[in-house]
Parts: C-alpha cells; sequence; structure tokens
C-alpha cells in the first residue's frame, strides 16, 4: 500500500516540482509559487487522507473509554508517599 501512495502520489508531486524548479521561466519564489499548487494539493490531500481515518480512531476510542475521567485520574495520581 505504501508503494502505491508513493507512486501515485509522492513521486509526481517531486516530479513536478523538480520541473517547476528547473523551468527557465521560473525565477522568483512568486513565479515558483504561481504553479505550485499542483504541488500544494496533492500534498494537503495526503495530509487529508491520513487525517480523516485518526479521526474515526479517537471517536471510537472516546466511545470505548472515558478519556476524560481516566486523564484527570492518571493527574491526580500522587507519585510520593507523605512522610508522617
Amino acid at each position: 500500500m505504501i508503494y502505491v501512495i508513493l507512486i501515485g502520489y509522492i513521486l509526481p508531486m517531486l516530479v513536478n516540482a523538480i520541473y517547476l524548479y528547473k523551468d527557465e521561466t521560473v525565477k522568483t519564489i512568486g513565479d515558483f509559487l504561481e504553479n505550485s499548487w499542483t504541488a500544494v494539493i496533492p500534498m494537503i490531500n495526503f495530509f487529508l487522507m491520513c487525517l480523516i481515518p485518526l479521526t474515526y480512531i479517537i471517536d471510537l476510542l472516546e466511545d470505548r473509554f472515558d478519556i476524560q475521567s481516566m486523564w484527570k485520574n492518571l493527574m491526580n495520581k500522587k507519585i510520593k508517599k507523605q512522610k508522617l
């Protein structure tokens, strides 16, 4: 699966960015950024593709466990015993 992502997503983005950088008409950062949407949009899509399953996993964990009370209990645990 990772090879599909690398070959189908990351590689074209890198090739496009290198092509834009090597282009003779691109002389400033502004020129590069004019066409950089072709490299940025796939990166945003990749980020969202990773973010969506994470949100479902977090929702699943919140439904199964009461994370707020578990966190409060963890923060209220005593780490040192009081001396008498």
